[in-house]
C-alpha cells in the first residue's frame, strides 16, 4: 500500500533508478530539440525543455538523492517525469512541428495533426485506452 512513481534511465555512463522524482528546479534558458517516444512509435515533435533541471528523489536503497543536470540528460528527465504527471511530449511540443517519420525509402516525413495520433495511439498497443484525449495544453507546469 505504498505508492510509488519510478523511472529508469541512462546517460549512457551512469544508470539511475529514481523513486518518486521531481524536478525542484529548472532554468529559465530552453533549448527546441525534437523528441519521440514509445508510446507513439513513428511520430516525433520538437519541445522546448529547461537546458538544466535539478530532480529529487529516492534511490533503491532509499536513500534522498539529487541530480542536478544539463542538455540530454535534462531532457529525458524531464520526458520521463511528465510521464509520470501523464503528460506526454506531444503536449509539449509545437503542433506545427509534428511529423510522422518516414517508412519508405524516399525519406520524406509526413505533418500529422494531434486527432491522427490519437487515431494511431488508440489502434495500437493502447486499445484499452479509449479514455485518453490528446489536447493542445496552454500551460502544464
Amino acid at each position: 500500500n505504498v505508492s510509488k512513481r519510478l523511472i529508469v534511465l541512462t546517460d549512457f555512463e551512469k544508470e539511475y533508478i529514481l523513486i518518486n522524482p521531481e524536478i525542484i528546479a529548472r532554468s529559465e534558458q530552453v533549448e527546441n530539440d525534437v523528441e519521440g517516444c514509445l508510446s507513439l512509435p513513428g511520430y516525433q515533435g520538437r519541445v522546448d525543455r529547461a537546458l538544466k533541471v535539478v530532480v529529487r528523489a529516492i534511490d533503491l536503497e532509499g536513500r534522498s538523492v539529487q541530480i542536478t543536470s544539463s542538455g540530454f540528460l535534462a531532457r529525458v528527465l524531464q520526458h520521463e517525469i511528465d510521464h509520470l504527471n501523464g503528460i506526454l511530449y506531444i503536449d509539449r511540443a509545437d503542433p506545427d512541428s509534428l511529423v510522422l517519420l518516414p517508412e519508405s525509402e524516399d525519406g520524406k516525413t509526413m505533418p500529422v495533426e494531434l486527432a491522427d495520433m490519437q487515431t494511431f495511439f488508440h489502434k495500437t498497443d493502447h486499445r484499452n485506452r479509449q479514455d485518453i484525449v490528446f489536447e493542445r495544453t496552454q500551460d502544464l507546469d
